[in-house]
């Protein structure tokens, strides 16, 4: 019975080791479930906010050329009737100087 009771002893102090060792490997288990938890949450809010950042900066872009390209649009629409302004300003002086060599031929 002595031999008993130390045998008894013995196996209740490994099972008592063994429950300590596997509670605390599952304690470190689910502190790490929580962490890959909580990286996972991180990682999808980056995401979603690298899209939303995305999306702003896409916008932004077509503003840009939106109003970069009405603005040169105008600047050749100037030009253009800068350059019709031009011929028609050829056309008058070439005509002013036809009909003052008419004129002084005249004289």
């Amino acid at each position: 019975e002595a031999r008993l009771g130390v045998l008894r002893a013995d196996v209740a102090s490994q099972v008592d080791t063994q429950h300590a060792a596997l509670a605390a490997a599952l304690e470190e288990k689910a502190g790490k479930a929580a962490v890959d938890h909580d990286m996972e949450s991180l990682r999808r809010d980056v995401e979603a906010r690298v899209g939303v950042w995305k999306t702003d900066v896409l916008a932004q872009a077509d503003s840009y050329h939106a109003a970069l390209t009405a603005a040169l649009d105008e600047k050749a629409s100037k030009a253009a009737m800068h350059s019709e302004i031009d011929s028609v300003r050829g056309d008058v002086d070439a005509r002013v100087g036809m009909l003052r060599a008419e004129a002084a031929s005249q004289a």
